[in-house]
């Protein structure tokens, strides 16, 4: 069994896990993320019959027709 050395193990890879990821590399940071499913999950905001939309948005009702 090879050790792996890291810095940071990031738990969760959807949205915000991928995104902490990736900050985290480009700052120098030996990072590995795991997550339960794959890569895209099945499960996560941006995938599959779970896709969020947003119905208001803070900025104004405009934006609204762009969803």
């Amino acid at each position: 069994m090879n050790a792996l050395e890291t810095d940071v193990v990031v738990v969760g890879v959807g949205s915000v896990g991928s995104m902490a990821s990736w900050q985290l590399a480009s700052r120098g940071q030996r990072v590995i993320g795991v997550d339960r499913f794959s890569i895209p999950g099945p499960f996560s905001a941006y995938a599959g019959e779970s896709r969020i939309f947003r119905k208001v948005y803070a900025e104004g009702g405009h934006y609204t027709p762009l969803l």
